[in-house]
């Protein structure tokens, strides 16, 4: 029996959209995405947060909300003790991947065309 994948494959070979440019070009886009995706799993702090820890992010999002002249809507601590450890989680996840950009961009200079502008620039 054959699953979907394995019948999907075989449509794309026989319509040989296997050798289409843009389906290299989104295979080669997917495959490098899930490399890195994998680079920043492995790089993330999988442990659970200490109450130091929640309690530094809670007082840099409360700072961050007071820079923001919102100091009224910063609930206290222990109303939002509960929400931390997935916003922590969060941030080592991102913390993670942007080390992770920064090791790839020190070690192959990346190029782009004069009028490209790469998204978050």
């Amino acid at each position: 029996m054959a699953t979907n994948q394995n019948a999907l494959m075989q449509m794309v070979k026989a319509k040989r959209l296997d050798r289409d440019p843009r389906a290299q070009l989104e295979i080669t886009s997917a495959r490098a995405n899930a490399y890195f995706q994998v680079l920043v799993e492995r790089a993330t702090d999988k442990s659970e947060p200490t109450e130091a820890q929640l309690r530094a992010l809670y007082d840099e999002l409360a700072a961050q909300a007071k820079a923001g002249n919102n100091p009224a809507g910063v609930p206290p601590f222990d109303q939002v003790k509960g929400q931390l450890p997935d916003a922590w989680k969060r941030k080592q996840t991102q913390v993670a991947r942007d080390a992770a950009l920064a090791r790839l961009n020190q070690k192959i200079q990346v190029t782009f065309a004069p009028d490209y502008q790469p998204a978050g620039n």
